[in-house]
């Protein structure tokens, strides 16, 4: 999956910086300082283009942070970090079907280690590690960092209202908490109602939606 994750992100680089060679190429994901935004937008599809190309790069920053993110490696190691690690894996398989171009090689190894290093040097070895065990990639990470302050407070919040069976001021706070989430990616619901702050209510309520009296329509 991560072989072919690269392979898609350097296809729309292709189309976007149009190479003479491979070393160009390289050049460009090496030096470039927008080279991991939305390379190439087609007017008619650029909403789709970029919810996909953000979706690989958060899915290319969860496989780097599973495999780093939960040790304290230098950036200047991350590319001997990376050799050890992928060492006999598929991706390394993969890579070896094009022993005949080593260029071909170094070009998916620069993709890991140049995105890798952009990750580094924007975060801390606590970040990185929150991100890891959250699952999530650099740019959520970095926002859910924007809200966490005041989203710790809600979480407190709520479970000192629950415990003292505070319960509209419990459910008040919680729907405070969904608030500052369901802004950030991925956990923006596809299909929300507008009277989703309702139907939660009548949940946490413990009622049977349907004896509610909440009209709702499907939503995920």
């Amino acid at each position: 999956g991560l072989y072919l994750l690269v392979g898609w992100l350097l296809e729309k680089m292709i189309k976007y910086v149009s190479p003479i060679d491979v070393n160009q190429l390289s050049e460009y994901i090496l030096n470039s300082a927008s080279v991991w935004e939305l390379p190439i937008i087609d007017n008619d599809q650029a909403e789709e283009h970029s919810n996909t190309w953000n979706s690989h790069i958060k899915s290319l920053d969860t496989a780097l942070l599973s495999m780093l993110g939960e040790e304290e490696v230098e950036t200047d190691d991350i590319p001997n970090m990376l050799d050890t690690i992928l060492q006999s894996s598929l991706w390394q398989r993969r890579l070896n079907r094009n022993r005949e171009d080593e260029n071909i090689q170094k070009l998916y190894n620069s993709v890991l280690i140049q995105r890798a290093k952009y990750i580094w040097r924007l975060t801390t070895p606590l970040q990185r590690k929150g991100y890891f065990l959250a699952g999530v990639g650099l740019e959520t990470g970095q926002l859910l960092d924007t809200i966490s302050q005041q989203a710790n407070v809600l979480l407190v919040n709520a479970n000192y209202y629950i415990e003292e069976n505070e319960q509209q001021a419990a459910i008040d706070t919680i729907i405070s908490l969904a608030e500052l989430i369901f802004g950030i990616a991925p956990f923006i619901p596809s299909n929300l109602p507008a009277n989703w702050r309702d139907i939660l209510t009548a949940w946490l309520n413990g009622e049977t939606l349907v004896n509610s009296g909440v009209k709702f329509s499907s939503f995920s």
